[in-house]
């Protein structure tokens, strides 16, 4: 086969073939791989609030922890302390925890975790959440 027949042939390929292969590849060559991901939610606890733990690795970025809370006025400006197996991981500082919403996700030193380890959430020094993790 003579190149000119080779680019004959791949000329009758159609556009849209083209643009999704360019992207399957873009993917594969750029996209990041989820190694392992654990999530542990709280429900709605009368007079505190409620929120969501998450903790995820993907191959080239590394482990990371997600943190979700919505709490009540009196737990606002009080550090957030997340415990995984009675072990300190996490600290969100007083300073980001300043209003009814708290959003933080940071880069996490942090070997696998099992399904069933225990998490708890300790804020201002006093346990307000407690909970279990499962795969996400």
């Amino acid at each position: 086969m003579e190149i000119n027949e080779i680019f004959g042939l791949l000329s009758t390929i159609p556009t849209w073939v083209w643009v999704v292969g360019g992207i399957v590849i873009f993917v594969i060559l750029f996209g990041d791989q989820k190694l392992w991901e654990f999530e542990v939610k709280f429900p709605m606890k009368h007079g505190v609030g409620r929120g969501e733990v998450e903790f995820e690795c993907l191959k080239k970025k590394g482990s990371t922890i997600e943190v979700k809370f919505e709490l009540e006025e009196i737990f606002h400006n009080k550090p957030i302390e997340i415990f995984l197996n009675d072990k300190l991981v996490f600290t969100v500082p007083q300073a980001k925890n300043t209003g009814r919403r708290i959003y933080i996700e940071e880069n996490l030193d942090l070997q696998e975790p099992n399904e069933g380890d225990k998490v708890c959430v300790h804020i201002g020094g006093q346990e307000q959440f407690e909970g279990q993790l499962y795969r996400d």
